[in-house]
């Protein structure tokens, strides 16, 4: 089987994905508590903003249709939000669902930021929040991914709700119709590819766990 992001290439599981987090935002917005891993990043977006108030610009690494930005508006909307993702399917529907204009890499983040900006070339690292949101599961290559991610961010690194196991493998797993593989990590190897501990850290509990991290690259 496929890892699992090519599975978002398909325009009906892009649907879906984005059906379902239309439904879910919906009810989050009036029912604050129902969400935990919106609930879990908006408890971080606090901690960065009362430490660090030079945190004004996220990067949302595998974006899907930019749900995160409406998310990030409700709370704090003086944070500049730019988008990734892979999947053509996903960054139409960012744009014609939640007025998201996501690129394809983070290379092509890179030089849309250049274009936009005004102080010329861009000295690395670029974002001073990068949200890995539920994707380094999805990445055939998720050291090269993570390694990236960790280049471009400032001072804050979310790696937000992968899947986790005891020693690192692959997993298949059905979602939106469609059989895919997906990493499973120890929560151990990703401090090591990150280079520190994170300053806080969720599991979520369930059957099939999860974790997520927050890391300050200062620290």
């Amino acid at each position: 089987h496929r890892m699992s992001w090519t599975a978002y290439d398909d325009p009906v599981v892009a649907r879906k994905m984005t059906s379902l987090a239309l439904q879910e935002l919906g009810r989050w917005l009036i029912e604050p508590t129902f969400h935990e891993p919106w609930n879990v990043f908006v408890k971080w977006l606090k901690y960065i903003q009362a430490t660090d108030s030079g945190a004004n610009t996220l990067l949302d690494v595998g974006c899907a249709a930019g749900y995160y930005q409406s998310v990030l508006r409700f709370h704090h909307d003086n944070m500049r939000y730019d988008g990734v993702e892979q999947s053509k399917p996903l960054r139409d529907l960012a744009w014609r669902v939640f007025g998201v204009l996501p690129v394809r890499s983070i290379a092509d983040a890179l030089k849309y930021w250049a274009t936009i900006s005004s102080i010329g070339p861009i000295a690395l690292p670029c974002w001073q929040v990068v949200l890995s949101g539920s994707m380094l599961q999805h990445e055939e290559h998720w050291e090269q991914a993570l390694a990236e991610q960790v280049r471009v961010c400032r001072r804050w690194l979310i790696i937000h709700k992968i899947p986790i196991a005891e020693t690192l493998i692959q997993r298949q797993k059905q979602a939106y119709g469609v059989t895919m593989n997906e990493w499973n990590f120890p929560v151990a190897l990703i401090h090591k590819k990150v280079g520190r501990k994170p300053v806080d850290e969720h599991y979520f509990a369930s059957a099939d766990p999860h974790w997520s991290g927050l890391y300050d690259l200062e620290a």
